[in-house]
């Protein structure tokens, strides 16, 4: 049972790390200055902010399919 409250505790603090890290990305892809950037600069600005986008999303996803195989250890677990 030691080993479901440390996998639920990581799952806790993976889930406000990557709150905590989208909503400081957010920030501060809001506050750069893109006057001065070419139309390059520009277009892989944008490739990063999408990417780092996806990358949260999926990081999402994953924590809910490590929620899920923890709480199948735990139901079948019951029955030893």
């Amino acid at each position: 049972m030691a080993d479901y409250i440390g996998t639920t505790l990581s799952l806790v603090v993976i889930a406000v790390a990557v709150i905590i890290g989208l909503v400081v990305f957010a920030n501060v892809s809001t506050t750069i200055d893109r006057t001065s950037l070419s139309a390059a600069q520009n277009t892989t600005f944008d490739s990063v902010v999408s990417n780092t986008n996806s990358g949260f999303k999926l990081l999402a996803v994953g924590l809910i399919v490590l929620a899920a195989g923890v709480i199948l250890g735990i139901l079948l677990g019951f029955g030893k």
